[in-house]
């Protein structure tokens, strides 16, 4: 067997914005974000330039160049700034007996919360606006399949493998997968796609998983037992 082919290089430090460190600058900084997120409201990724944030913004154009050296540290920026927000939001799975149920749950809470916002959802959806945006989005499935897979593993007996991570990241991103063809095709996460979306990742996880998962006992009820 051969080895598995080395992991592509990062990109993305080449076009990381310049974060300010004084607080006007700081201030600035988020006006333009502001700005961008303003725009994307009724343009696409591809539509907008530095320029136009300048414009849009009425900060002059250097201060624009200053943060952020190209498009792709712009989009970066406002992208990491949604991850930041998304992070200090609490994804719960779902109600009920089974590991699928909780799954889909989890789902549902996800794709809501991704679909609130317009500028989101032409960045993840749409066209990645470069290599920066598309690392930051793949670090994010890896977190968001961690997430998953923490609190399955809370509740459910899941089997031993050392590549859970990896495949529950690969489980966000059949969903986001889904949820872009519909944004691409529709201009939106149509309901056909959402339960297509979880379908297909409960199918993929029952691969690994069986149907059934016995639940976790706790320390405490284990106690009671004896």
């Amino acid at each position: 067997m051969t080895d598995p082919s080395p992991p592509l290089p990062r990109r993305r430090y080449t076009t990381l914005p310049r974060k300010p460190q004084r607080k006007n600058g700081r201030e600035k900084f988020e006006t333009l974000l502001d700005a961008l997120d303003g725009l994307l409201q009724f343009r696409e990724t591809s539509e907008i330039s530095l320029s136009d944030l300048s414009e849009a913004a009425g900060v002059p154009a250097a201060s624009v160049y200053h943060f952020f050296p190209n498009r792709e540290a712009l989009f970066a920026a406002l992208m990491q700034r949604h991850l930041d927000t998304m992070a200090e939001q609490h994804i719960r799975n779902g109600k009920g007996p089974s590991w699928q149920s909780r799954t889909e749950g989890f789902l549902d809470q996800l794709q809501e919360q991704l679909c609130a916002s317009e500028s989101v959802m032409k960045m993840r959806f749409g066209p990645a606006p470069g290599w920066a945006v598309r690392e930051l989005l793949l670090e994010d499935r890896r977190r968001l399949g961690l997430l998953l897979l923490d609190q399955l593993d809370t509740d459910f007996e899941l089997p031993n493998s050392p590549q859970w991570p990896e495949r529950f990241q690969v489980a966000l991103t059949i969903a986001e997968g889904i949820w872009s063809g519909a944004y691409g095709n529709f201009g939106r996460v149509d309901e056909f796609s959402i339960n297509e979306a979880k379908r297909a990742v409960v199918a993929y996880l029952e691969y690994f998983f069986g149907e059934l998962l016995p639940l976790r006992i706790r320390e405490e009820e284990e106690a009671l037992l004896y």
